[in-house]
């Protein structure tokens, strides 16, 4: 690993070792270059041309000029031969918008996109969309899944929807408690990452 972009919209998080300048310190002492890439391919922009009803809709978000940007930053450092690892707060990478947003416009152009799940497993990109498909128990459809990525662009969709941020004031009362208790999960622990690099 040579370079760790964070992909999470805030600057900070309530676990201090992972707030930007701290874990910009801790990597730089390992030899590993920090760039925060929240701004551009966080899930909660401040572009609010990408939210209906306060939810953000991933298909909005990966239609912005700084979003394509954030992309094309990627793509130049694996370019120019950086193994990355893109960080953010969930342990699931199928829950996790670096997934389901980020690896989806990666995907298909000669990408070797691997998910760091835990110490000792990995998880591609092919694999877990095949975890998707089953989880989200979708099977193909003769007359919407036409083309070859059909199936799993609706399982995208489907996933993006569900993991989406919803602000608080447009979430129903349970929905906020039990969001609340993940975010404060979230946040104080560990950062998990996705890592790519070319073929």
């Amino acid at each position: 690993m040579q370079l760790v972009p964070s992909t999470i919209s805030l600057f900070f998080s309530r676990n201090p070792q992972f707030n930007r300048e701290l874990l910009k310190q801790s990597l730089k002492s390992h030899n590993i270059e920090y760039v925060f890439l929240g701004e551009e391919l966080g899930a909660r922009p401040k572009d609010l041309s990408c939210y209906v009803e306060g939810k953000a809709i991933y298909e909005k978000i990966a239609a912005t000029p700084l979003f394509k940007n954030g992309i094309e930053r990627v793509k130049l450092g694996i370019k120019k031969g950086y193994t990355l690892a893109l960080m953010c707060a969930e342990k699931d990478p199928m829950t996790c918008h670096r997934t389901i947003l980020i690896c989806r416009n990666l995907r298909g152009q000669g990408i070797d996109i691997r998910h760091i799940v835990d110490l000792k497993t990995m998880e591609t990109q092919t694999e877990l969309e095949k975890r998707l498909i089953a989880q989200l128990k979708l099977h193909p459809d003769i007359f919407k899944d036409t083309e070859p990525d059909a199936l799993i662009e609706r399982a995208y969709e489907v996933q993006g929807d569900k993991i989406a941020f919803v602000e608080k004031s447009k979430r129903e009362p349970d929905k906020i408690t039990a969001d609340t208790v993940k975010e404060e999960h979230e946040h104080t622990s560990p950062e998990f990452m996705t890592k790519v690099r070319t073929y």
